[in-house]
């Protein structure tokens, strides 16, 4: 850009608008940093807008997303479509189930769970809202048995044998590793 010619007033009023265009830029950098991860879908677009709206003009807002602001105030303005509704309604009962089962269920045994409360709704509809939203079963600590405890009061065996296991006649020496035994009111 060539400097301005003129005098003095024509510089101030050039620095005035440099510095009103710095001040764009950094809002328009401030925008992305903040929603630079939601930078897919138009609608995702608009919810960021519909959020930062109090922070920054909706018209920077638009820009810095590329998207037009006549299609943002007209989204504002749409009522949600059924589709939606229903996704809003089917994704809190996938999250109460979710719950109920203490985040172990996955999609199929949360498309059962539903379908045997009377939903009509296919797995693959239970798969990507889950997906959409980051719903995962949890996974269980693979178990791990530990059969040495020596940090205990208990009383010890006495060690009859000795290392010594050659027996002279059958019936004389019995082994046997019984570390751990599940009952009903925990662990032998």
């Amino acid at each position: 850009m060539p400097p301005p010619a003129g005098g003095p007033d024509e510089r101030s009023a050039e620095i005035a608008r440099l510095r009103r265009e710095v001040e764009r830029l950094r809002m328009e950098r401030d925008i992305l940093k903040n929603c630079r991860h939601l930078l897919g879908s138009t609608e995702i677009r608009f919810r960021c807008i519909e959020d930062h709206r109090d922070t920054w003009p909706v018209r920077v807002l638009c820009d810095a997303l590329e998207v037009s602001a006549s299609g943002y105030y007209a989204w504002r303005g749409r009522p949600e479509s059924a589709r939606a509704a229903t996704n809003r309604a089917l994704l809190a009962d996938i999250r109460r189930v979710q719950e109920q089962h203490r985040d172990r269920y996955g999609a199929p045994r949360i498309h059962a769970t539903l379908r045997a409360e009377g939903l009509s709704v296919s797995r693959g509809r239970v798969e990507r809202l889950m997906r959409r939203h980051g719903i995962r079963a949890a996974k269980s600590r693979r178990f791990r048995v530990i059969t040495t405890d020596s940090n205990h009061t208990l009383p010890v065996a006495d060690n009859l044998l000795g290392k010594t296991f050659l027996a002279t006649r059958p019936n004389q020496i019995w082994l046997a590793d019984i570390s751990y035994i599940p009952t009903d009111e925990g662990w032998l």
